[in-house]
């Protein structure tokens, strides 16, 4: 009996695709409807068993903090709203330091190579606010600068401890 995917929470289907993206149950369907629209799937299917048809499949986007999946077109209109908030579970779509939501479009092509890379991307995203993860290089570049200023201060306490134990006839302890 086959397995069906249907669950909107993408941390469960990131788990049926292996490191590369591909789908380890290849007898496995994949049926996980719009809640906000109930209209159509999610663009995502078993390329080796279905195929993605406008008339039913539409592109789709996940939330990053809780890993529900919608439809992008839904997705954005609830969130056009004014409502910062999941519409299945009401996590904030925001992380606590409020950058702007980024999502990314996943199930605009129907073949594997770009599912898998899909997947790849909602996999990243699932790890958390990617601004919070990885600060912009500036940020970055005076994170790197602070911690070689420690490390040079550190250095001459050390070197100024050794001066001092030595002016007072102590043995080196090092």
């Amino acid at each position: 009996m086959p397995v069906i995917i249907d669950s909107q929470n993408f941390k469960k289907v990131v788990a049926q695709f292996n490191y590369a993206g591909e789908l380890v149950n290849k007898q496995a369907r994949i049926q996980i409807d719009c809640v906000i629209c109930r209209e159509k799937l999610l663009g995502i299917t078993n390329p080796s068993l279905s195929q993605l048809n406008d008339n039913e499949h539409e592109r789709y986007a996940v939330l990053p903090l809780c890993g529900h999946a919608f439809g992008y077109d839904c997705l954005r209109n609830w969130l056009n709203t004014g409502s910062r908030e999941c519409p299945l579970c009401r996590t904030p779509t925001e992380c606590g330091k409020y950058h702007k939501l980024d999502l990314t479009i996943c199930g605009i092509k129907g073949d594997a190579t770009s599912q898998a890379s899909d997947i790849r991307k909602i996999r990243q995203a699932l790890q958390g606010c990617h601004k919070c993860l990885y600060p912009p290089a500036k940020q970055k570049a005076a994170l790197v600068q602070q911690q070689e200023r420690f490390e040079e201060a550190q250095g001459r306490a050390d070197l100024q401890e050794r001066l001092e134990a030595m002016s007072q006839g102590w043995q080196n302890p090092y």
